[in-house]
């Protein structure tokens, strides 16, 4: 049970050198661990000078019935019917890629896929359009440079026609979830609602409501808003969040929730969380830097 009405959460020195290094990392992607899904300086550099290409003019076999050689279409069935390893297979072949540019990673509730190509021509759109074909969308994308080459690495992950809808089964297990906004939000949210957007800097999500499951304890909720403020970059941004909790037992059918790929602890939806179902739970005030701990 959250305790946060109470305004205080116990951390040391350690606890937050500890939510630094490791929540910071898991909940918003920091780039490091990207290298450890595709290291670069651990592949053969005669395969990276290969891969160091415009696929704009690589050779394309046309292949009828998959949606990555059909030019503007999207398949709504293609990511039911394909597992993560076939869409790796078909971005391989289709571009002639090196089976080690392209990666899989089974993350917190879903399956993300890393590709690498040169940061050449249009390779990273070309490869964007293909992935949205068979419902995975751009979630970041980070620049590598080796021997004076420069190569992005492009992470996706399935939006959430391709995931499982846990509604049903989040309504019956959690009364409460929780969401963390900045001070300067809450008044719009309590008059309006929680309104789908995409603001996080690390990536480019659809828009969307995060959540954090209601058996979360306080420390892991702390760390989870002391990561949303670091990565905030707006002018308003003074280190205070508010926490509210969401009653799920005010939400209607419309309202459909999902796993977030990203964090164990975290829920979405892509609808209006309606205020009525919306109370504040408390006020906190985050360090905008650890730079000095």
């Amino acid at each position: 049970m959250v305790n946060m009405v109470k305004r205080k959460v116990y951390l040391t020195k350690s606890d937050l050198k500890r939510i630094v290094a490791e929540s910071i990392a898991k909940f918003v992607g920091n780039d490091e661990n990207i290298d450890d899904v595709i290291d670069l300086s651990k592949i053969d550099i005669n395969i990276l000078r290969r891969e160091y290409r415009d696929l704009r003019y690589e050779p394309v076999m046309q292949c009828y019935g998959n949606p990555m050689y059909e030019p503007g279409t999207i398949d709504e069935e293609f990511g039911r019917e394909y597992p993560a390893d076939d869409i790796i297979k078909t971005l391989v072949e289709k571009y002639n890629l090196n089976p080690l540019m392209v990666r899989k990673r089974e993350a917190y509730n879903n399956v993300a896929i890393y590709v690498v190509v040169a940061d050449k021509g249009m390779n990273d759109e070309l490869i964007q359009d293909d992935m949205e074909k068979v419902g995975y969308f751009l979630g970041s994308k980070t620049r590598r440079t080796i021997d004076n080459m420069n190569f992005w690495i492009l992470h996706f992950e399935p939006t959430s026609r391709m995931q499982a809808d846990v509604t049903d089964w989040v309504k019956e297990v959690y009364v409460l979830l929780f969401h963390w906004t900045p001070y300067y939000k809450i008044d719009s949210i309590m008059a309006s609602g929680l309104k789908p957007s995409s603001e996080n800097s690390n990536f480019s999500y659809p828009n969307r409501v995060y959540l954090i499951k209601g058996n979360a304890n306080d420390k892991e909720i702390y760390s989870i808003g002391q990561t949303l403020c670091i990565h905030n970059d707006d002018d308003r941004n003074d280190g205070r969040y508010t926490l509210v909790s969401v009653d799920t037992r005010k939400l209607d059918d419309s309202v459909r929730i999902y796993y977030d790929p990203n964090m164990d602890m975290g829920l979405y939806t892509e609808t209006k969380i309606p205020k009525d179902a919306i109370k504040k739970v408390a006020d906190i005030t985050f360090r905008k830097s650890f730079k000095s701990v």
